[in-house]
């Protein structure tokens, strides 16, 4: 009996094993992301952003076309001046088979127009200086990633 349940676990774990998902993603590739949480930020301090991403333009992605329909991608943002700087640090997806894949990515998040800084919500100002900001849940901007990076599972 314990045989036969070991060699039913080893069959199991092989199978496990075998489908092993990875998502490439090429150095390049532009994404649209849209915040989902509430993030304020004080100067000198950093404040976490989550965003969810989806390829700008599928049909010209390089190494993806299509990311999960789940997927996270995490930031840090801190007070640039008046504007908030997003530089994203980690990508989390949970594909079809319920498998969470991820990886660490490197990146700035820009404005629409291509600015290196995103606009925030000032909500204490010190000698003409934000010091305090707020950056509001629906925000859209862009996200390029800066090296190449594989997704995968966990």
């Amino acid at each position: 009996m314990k045989s036969r349940l070991l060699a039913m676990t080893c069959l199991l774990m092989a199978t496990i094993s075998a489908k092993a998902i990875e998502i490439e993603i090429t150095a390049g590739t532009e994404f649209d992301v849209k915040t989902i949480n509430r993030s304020d930020v004080q100067t000198g301090e950093r404040s976490i952003v989550l965003l969810r991403p989806r390829v700008a333009s599928p049909s010209l992605a390089q190494g993806v076309e299509q990311l999960p329909e789940y997927c996270v991608l995490s930031a840090n943002m801190t007070l640039n001046s008046n504007r908030g700087l997003v530089i994203a640090n980690h990508l989390l997806c949970v594909t079809e088979e319920k498998v969470i894949v991820e990886a660490d990515v490197e990146g700035i998040v820009n404005t629409v127009e291509g600015e290196n800084t995103v606009p925030v919500e000032c909500l204490q100002r010190s000698n003409d200086r934000c010091v305090r900001a707020r950056l509001e849940p629906s925000n859209e901007f862009k996200f390029v990633i800066s090296e190449d990076v594989t997704l995968t599972d966990q």
